[in-house]
């Protein structure tokens, strides 16, 4: 018969074992299934299919080397999205604790408008931010200064409405979407409107 310390013994390590695994991963320890995002991030890599999209699974590290499973679904086409927003991806990421959404703007030819998307579950937060990558010259340049990026947003005749309506077309109007129909969801895609999002440039 097997002692009751050994048992003990036994629980203890299946805990440890358990709950470090989550911990490894990257979930926050207060995590929790509040809304779509959260879904997301706690479920994208058990998705397999997301319609014209390819899914890669890679890893990353932090910095003690511990290795963190991360998990994007790239859109290969996005209908009439695509016509002007490419590079669209969502990732899941552990390493950071992060939703990560992201789909590019051409200004020019080797001029882009990155917009990006990002969600922390543990924070409930959510925050949109704009980067323009100037490829023109032999090395290419991330500007991410604000009052730059509002010189070259009106140069090229691109309005704060104009970015926010791209938000709700690519993150609500396609990648929730796309979300819901391939997950048994508890949750749809208003619930983009219900999270709290700060924007760069809420104060401009």
């Amino acid at each position: 018969m097997i002692s009751f310390i050994v048992l003990i013994w036994m629980f203890y390590l299946a805990l440890l074992f358990g709950f470090g695994n989550l911990t490894k991963r990257g979930f926050p320890q207060t995590f929790s299934t509040t809304n779509i995002f959260d879904e997301m991030y706690a479920n994208l890599d058990k998705v397999n299919e997301i319609p014209n999209t390819n899914k890669r699974t890679f890893s990353t590290f932090n910095k003690h080397l511990e290795e963190f499973k991360s998990t994007s679904f790239d859109y290969n086409d996005a209908g009439n999205i695509s016509s002007d927003y490419k590079n669209i991806f969502v990732q899941q990421d552990y390493a950071y604790n992060k939703i990560y959404i992201s789909y590019e703007k051409e200004l020019e030819a080797n001029l882009t408008l990155k917009l990006w998307f990002t969600y922390n579950p543990k924070t409930k937060i959510a925050v949109e931010y704009l980067v323009i990558i100037d490829n023109r010259n032999s090395e290419s340049t991330d500007i991410e200064k604000p009052s730059e990026i509002k010189s070259y947003l009106k140069q090229y005749h691109v309005t704060i409405s104009n970015v926010e309506k791209s938000y709700d077309l690519v993150v609500k109007q396609l990648i929730l979407k796309d979300w819901t129909d391939v997950y048994d969801s508890k949750f749809s895609t208003s619930d983009y409107d219900k999270i709290k999002v700060k924007t760069q440039w809420e104060n401009w």
